[in-house]
């Protein structure tokens, strides 16, 4: 509590309740989850589509040689709302072949406050707690 009144972040009020001086916004607007596989796309699509509850988006990625199979599938993507991303290494090409819509959940907010505080600890803006 001393931390934040110090810092001018919160106010003491009666020595019981803290008048915070700031709100505290995310500085990540969006997370973006990108599963890469070579050639496993069935494998793939089920990890991307556990990421969606962490995600605003969230892709599979696979090889250019392997995502045929995948685009005879397509609809599966969209039925799930999984982006489909094809690498080509040599190239040096990235296709978006379906892109999806945002993921609106709550829970999503309260990763880009951590995701947020992930980055600006690791820029040095804030220190790291233990």
């Amino acid at each position: 509590m001393s931390y934040l009144t110090e810092n001018h972040i919160a106010e003491n009020i009666d020595n019981t309740y803290l008048k915070l001086n700031y709100i505290y916004k995310p500085t990540v607007k969006d997370i973006v989850a990108i599963e890469a596989k070579v050639s496993n796309w069935k494998r793939g699509l089920y990890q991307a589509y556990r990421y969606k509850q962490y995600a605003d988006y969230s892709y599979l990625a696979l090889h250019t040689r392997y995502i045929q199979p995948a685009l005879k599938q397509i609809t599966m993507f969209e039925d799930l709302n999984v982006g489909l991303i094809e690498v080509d290494e040599l190239n040096e090409s990235i296709t978006r072949h379906f892109t999806p819509k945002k993921n609106e959940q709550f829970i999503n907010f309260k990763f880009q406050l951590y995701a947020s505080e992930d980055i600006l600890q690791k820029q040095g803006y804030l220190s790291q707690t233990t």
